[in-house]
């Protein structure tokens, strides 16, 4: 965030810019926890009411919230990828590095918690 930050501000005004973004996110993280608390007393919906009620509305702000990011674009990007191709590269096996570098690392993070395979 610091870097996209960085790259939509001004050098001539970043940083008055940068102090004024930081001020704005103190601002929701000092309100933020008072309507969680105030929720969480006091707040009912049908048969949610407490801590639950505090999570089903934290998730329904950022899921929208999430919607919104996808309309920021980065200054300096050279190339776009959608969120299918993010996804399909993240869980599924590398190309160029195929299964022997998948059963690699799952033998390494078995031999760290375990300390029995060689």
């Amino acid at each position: 965030m610091f870097n996209l930050l960085l790259g939509l501000t001004t050098p001539q005004k970043r940083a008055q810019q940068v102090a004024i973004y930081a001020m704005l996110i103190a601002v929701p993280n000092i309100i933020a926890p008072l309507i969680g608390g105030i929720i969480a007393d006091y707040g009912t919906l049908w048969i949610i009411h407490g801590i639950p009620l505090v999570f089903l509305t934290s998730f329904i702000v950022r899921l929208f919230t999430s919607v919104l990011v996808y309309t920021i674009h980065e200054p300096r990007a050279k190339k776009t990828y959608t969120i299918t191709h993010v996804f399909h590269n993240a869980f599924s096996l590398h190309p160029s590095r195929g299964i022997e570098y998948k059963l690699r690392s799952v033998v390494k993070k078995f031999n760290n918690k375990y300390g029995i395979l060689r």
